[in-house]
């Protein structure tokens, strides 16, 4: 699995695109779960609780247990 980071620079292979649709489908479900369509929409707490999840839920190459 990708980092974060490698995923925003875009990288060309195959697996990075890859990972950056499913962080993306991941990212997007988590939006509809929180009846937004934008995460700038939320605000305070519930924006710390959104990206607390992202953070939970989403697991990097450069992460450890």
């Amino acid at each position: 699995m990708k980092t974060l980071r490698q995923i925003r620079e875009g990288k060309k292979t195959s697996e990075a695109s890859g990972d950056k649709e499913a962080y993306q489908k991941f990212f997007n479900g988590m939006l509809k779960k929180y009846g937004v369509k934008s995460a700038s929409e939320l605000s305070g707490e519930k924006k710390k609780k959104f990206y607390d999840e992202i953070d939970a839920g989403w697991e990097g190459d450069n992460e450890e247990d």
